[in-house]
Parts: structure tokens; sequence; C-alpha cells
């Protein structure tokens, strides 16, 4: 099990700092994958843009088209409608965005906990929070590092 914790807070890791750098990206250039939009069937694409990531669906043009909808919320944005606001004659979409901040923050939530366990851990088993080592002969200060322990 902590191999697993391991493995997934340096994957967490590698993921926001993926996601900082295709913010920082997104100011500056627009990027787009997906399938090409088709009169004859669903489509779907994935953008990153202005801080956000776009996620877009045309469903079939021949399929019954749902109310429009809006809604923004804590960086996450969900639209249903017309793709062209305010005119009649777009085509219906479902799109939802999700800002980079939001990831970043949902990615950081993992490290952020394994490192603050490991300090916690380290002071409660009697070692140094700096460096780790063994303060059962030296309680008042870390010989090996020098850092000075506060008792409460």
């Amino acid at each position: 099990m902590r191999g697993f914790f391991s493995f997934a807070t340096v994957l967490s890791a590698a993921l926001l700092i993926a996601t900082v750098i295709l913010w920082v990206r997104s100011y500056w250039r627009y990027s787009e994958v997906g399938q090409p939009f088709s009169l004859s069937s669903d489509s779907w694409s994935v953008a990153s843009w202005s801080g956000e990531i776009r996620l877009r669906h045309y469903p079939n043009p021949q399929s019954k088209w749902g109310p429009e909808y809006e809604s923004r919320r804590w960086g996450i944005y969900v639209y249903a409608g017309n793709d062209i606001r305010g005119a009649g004659s777009g085509f219906y979409c479902h799109e939802w965005r999700i800002a980079y901040w939001f990831v970043a923050v949902f990615l950081l939530l993992l490290p952020a906990t394994f490192a603050a366990h490991r300090i916690f851990r380290r002071a409660e088993i009697g070692r140094c929070a700096c460096c780790g080592y063994d303060l059962r002969a030296t309680p008042d200060q870390c010989p090996e590092c020098g850092t000075k322990i506060f008792h409460a």
C-alpha cells in the first residue's frame, strides 16, 4: 500500500507540472484535438485556451435538442445550447470548461498530504523533521543538521 501511495504521489506531482506548463501555454496558444465536426454523427473535441480546458460535444444534428443550460461554480463551467450564442442558426452543443487552477489544486492535494504526513510522522516517532535523524540520544538538538527541537 505504501508503494502505491508513493507512486500515486509521484504521478500526481508529474501531472501537476504538466498542468502548470499547459496552463501557462494556454494564454499564448490555442490547442485543440478531437473528431472533426460532422453532420451525420457525434463529434468531440478537447481544447486548451485562456486558462481553461474545454471539452465540447456536438451530438448528432438529427437528435432532439434539449433546453439551453448554463452554470458556473468553483472553476467549472457547463453549457448546453446553441454553439453560436444569441443566434438561432448554430448547432446544438454541450460544453464543459474546467479552469487549470482547479485541476492544479486537485493535483496538489496528494503531494501536499504526503509531505505533511512525512514531516509530522518524523516528529512523532522521535526523528528530526529536517533530515530524519534519530533524536533519542539528543532530544534537544539534531546532531546531524543542527536543527533545534522545540517541545510543546
